[in-house]
């Protein structure tokens, strides 16, 4: 029922959804997320990020990548502030939300090795704490570096440099090249 509310586009039902996201049992409150990500608008954000910073598990993981399916940069510092504590799951999901709302804001999602300027985006939207993310340059996952790596290139985060010469060292070209592009963004 609640994916059903998401499809038809009816923002009054954000605050059926919001309370379904707050209780219920977790496969209801992860529908109530998708839809609230569908639907977006300030409350659906507010009810997704209520989710984010109280909720466990799935839970948390659909709000996550529902923040990111409303490409709102209002919630950029929330979600990078998040990797620090995520598990890896829960890191990629954020770090895949936060490439989307940053390709939707800069349109750097149509070529991957394109960095867009960092400018264009609200000052307040800045995140501030960029460890979780650098520390992201490490992990297993090749697409998660590559991701990180952009990102950080994109906010121009002058104490990544030393860390993105490090991916240097994977046989990854995709990592590699990321790499390469956030350095030459952060040091032309």
């Amino acid at each position: 029922a609640a994916d059903g509310l998401g499809n038809l586009g009816d923002k009054g039902a954000i605050p059926a959804l919001a309370a379904s996201l707050a209780s219920g049992p977790a496969w209801l409150q992860c529908s109530a997320a998708t839809s609230l990500g569908r639907l977006g608008g300030v409350d659906a954000r507010a009810a997704l990020l209520h989710a984010v910073a109280n909720a466990e598990g799935l839970v948390r993981f659909a709000a996550v990548q529902s923040l990111g399916e409303l490409q709102d940069p209002a919630v950029l510092p929330v979600l990078t502030e998040l990797l620090t504590e995520a598990d890896a799951g829960l890191k990629a999901a954020i770090v895949q939300a936060l490439t989307a709302i940053v390709a939707a804001q800069e349109e750097i999602g149509t070529d991957p090795n394109e960095i867009g300027p960092a400018s264009t985006v609200d000052a307040a939207a800045r995140p501030q704490n960029f460890s979780g993310l650098i520390e992201l340059l490490t992990d297993w996952n090749p697409a998660v570096r590559g991701d990180a790596a952009r990102l950080l290139g994109y906010w121009r985060v002058q104490e990544a440099v030393t860390p993105l010469l490090a991916l240097f060292r994977f046989d990854d070209e995709d990592t590699r090249a990321a790499a390469t592009q956030a350095i030459l963004h952060i040091r032309p």
